[in-house]
């Protein structure tokens, strides 16, 4: 697969991304989002980056993933965690989740990598139908291990 690089403004980042993906940016909730072209019945894979102020109430990386996990599990019908490991993000560590759960009509499985640096928490989220969510793990990863911070 090829990849092309984007570079972001505000705030300054680069990352990978297919080169045959839609960009779509500044959306709520998200600071960059990168689409596939294509879809199973009428749902898109989608792997979102976003950049968020962080609040220093949130004491550290575990708490701010157990509050993330209780909000979560409010807004998914049917949420399950499935794997919960920790790894090296943006040359810090990080908390990698996976779950799945039911949202409007679909039946859907994530794949979410998060760090604190500074002031602000980055986040990747890869988002497919359940039956679909292995086709584009390795582009989530590729992805989230391209992100660097300018």
């Amino acid at each position: 697969m090829d990849f092309s690089t984007y570079k972001h403004k505000d705030p300054k980042f680069k990352i990978k991304y297919p080169s045959n993906w839609k960009i779509v940016t500044a959306e709520e909730g998200f600071t960059l989002g990168f689409v596939s072209p294509y879809s199973h019945k009428g749902f898109s894979a989608n792997i979102n980056v976003a950049v968020k102020e962080y609040d220093y109430l949130m004491e550290n990386l575990d708490y701010y993933r157990d509050k993330f996990l209780d909000e979560t599990r409010e807004g998914i019908d049917k949420f399950a965690l499935l794997e919960t490991n920790k790894i090296q993000f943006l040359k810090s560590p990080a908390w990698e989740l996976i779950y799945r759960g039911k949202k409007y009509k679909y039946k859907i499985k994530w794949l979410q990598i998060f760090t604190i640096l500074g002031d602000k928490i980055y986040m990747v989220t890869y988002t497919n139908e359940l039956n679909y969510f292995p086709d584009h793990v390795q582009e989530a990863r590729i992805i989230a291990d391209s992100m660097k911070l300018l």
